[in-house]
């Protein structure tokens, strides 16, 4: 999967979902994007949620003070394959906080699910399986 073909599918899956352009987000909720690769890809998964920043595929600013997320991702089985909370140094102007995720993998051909939680909403291993604290 080419940069331009999943940025393609990300804003298609963007576009699908309301509650994503007007920011909301309840407790405990799990947002989930599939995605399929045909060969084997490097992934970058980034969040501006807390810290804010702009968004690649069409530059639309947002502002700092989200939630604090987490990102995990999983394979055709449903396990975890990694997650991420704060790995993203980038930090909120108000709070001097670095919140947002970052995750960097080499993934081979397959089936994946990415799964944005709020904090402190981990997965327990598995994607049916969440602490449900956020």
């Amino acid at each position: 999967m080419t940069p331009a073909i999943a940025e393609e599918a990300f804003t298609s899956f963007w576009a699908s979902d309301p509650a994503l352009n007007v920011g909301s987000f309840g407790d405990d909720s799990q947002l989930h994007f599939a995605f399929s690769l045909s060969e084997p890809t490097p992934v970058k998964i980034l969040t501006v949620s807390y810290a804010g920043g702009t968004l690649s595929f069409n530059e639309q600013q947002i502002p700092p003070g989200g939630f604090d997320p987490i990102v995990s991702v999983f394979d055709s089985a449903g396990m975890l394959i990694e997650y991420d909370d704060d790995g993203r140094e980038v930090e909120d102007p108000n709070t001097g906080l670095s919140y947002d995720s970052l995750l960097s993998l080499d993934l081979r051909p397959g089936e994946y699910r990415v799964v944005l939680t709020e904090f402190a909403n981990f997965s327990d291993g598995t994607l049916d399986s969440f602490t449900g604290s956020g």
